[in-house]
């Protein structure tokens, strides 16, 4: 499965997790209800009840947010993306837009091959919805700096915006991610080049005007 369908079914599944924890703190309330009808009955109104009620508010206020803010129409990604990277030809070049529950997003992709590299690059926009709360850069909330006999994973700063590499040492593969304009996830994931050439990659990446392009829809 290519990494862009991977992210638009995390991105249907993301506000479901919050219907289920709903459900499952419902089904909790009346179990424990039941088996203890008289002591604990307000601990079953309090705890289940209250992470049911979090939860929610949690959505209904991130679906306030993402209503405020329009996602770029993908064709305007699709435009964005060259039609060479490091010498090679764009062989596959695709965008669309999805959403659930009041969440939308946006995303245009575009794949590099030959001289044995292979380079695939993806735009994602979430309009009004930081794409780390949706668990799609994680990694802009934490700190990493791994490295074993296989290769290594940071987060790191790239043109002031927060980032995360990971490269493998074993068969020269990796990623690259980056936040662009506070709202947008641009990736980058090879294989055959070494960190450094990779890192490469984005100094032939226009990422003010992808940043332009991202706040003319705010």
């Amino acid at each position: 499965m290519r990494k862009s369908n991977w992210i638009f079914i995390c991105i249907l599944s993301f506000p479901l997790m919050f219907w289920q924890c709903g459900q499952n703190s419902s089904s909790g309330e009346e179990e424990e209800t039941m088996e203890t009808a008289s002591d604990s009955e307000s601990d079953a109104a309090n705890d289940p009840q209250k992470a049911m009620e979090e939860a929610m508010k949690q959505l209904e206020n991130m679906q306030k947010e993402a209503g405020k803010v329009e996602v770029v129409d993908f064709r305007e990604l699709k435009i964005w993306l060259p039609e060479t990277l490091n010498g090679l030809e764009r062989s596959r070049h695709e965008g669309q837009k999805a959403g659930a529950m009041g969440f939308t997003v946006s995303e245009a992709n575009a794949t590099y091959k030959g001289d044995g590299k292979d380079i695939e690059v993806t735009v994602v926009d979430g309009g009004g919805v930081g794409l780390a709360q949706m668990g799609l850069a994680a990694w802009a909330m934490a700190e990493i700096d791994q490295e074993d006999d296989n290769g290594w994973k940071r987060t790191t700063t790239i043109a002031g915006q927060k980032a995360y590499q990971e490269h493998s040492t074993r068969d020269n593969s990796g990623q690259v991610s980056i936040l662009v304009a506070g709202r947008g996830v641009l990736n980058i994931e090879y294989s055959g080049m070494d960190s450094g050439d990779a890192e490469g990659l984005l100094k032939e990446l226009d990422l003010k005007d992808l940043a332009r392009i991202l706040d003319t829809e705010k």
